[in-house]
């Protein structure tokens, strides 16, 4: 059956450390997480959320939170 939505295929639970990974030791994205005053999330191509800056990681509750990856530079996830 044809849709209008995007498949609901997920990264591999193994890619997901990687790519977190790549984007909080990316200069660049740690830069632009610590410049962007708003709600930052970044996402992979299979919509999955790999990194938040800090203005996202203040309005979410602590018990939701899993994991704060790299202290001092605002990404989350």
């Amino acid at each position: 059956m044809e849709t209008c939505f995007a498949p609901a295929k997920k990264a591999e639970k193994s890619v997901i450390p990687a790519q977190i990974e790549s984007i909080s030791s990316s200069p660049i994205m740690s830069k632009l997480m610590e410049a962007t005053s708003g709600l930052l999330v970044v996402v992979n191509e299979d919509r999955q959320i790999v990194g938040l800056n800090e203005a996202v990681g203040r309005r979410v509750p602590a018990r939701t939170r899993l994991v704060h990856l790299s202290a001092g530079r605002g990404n989350y996830l």
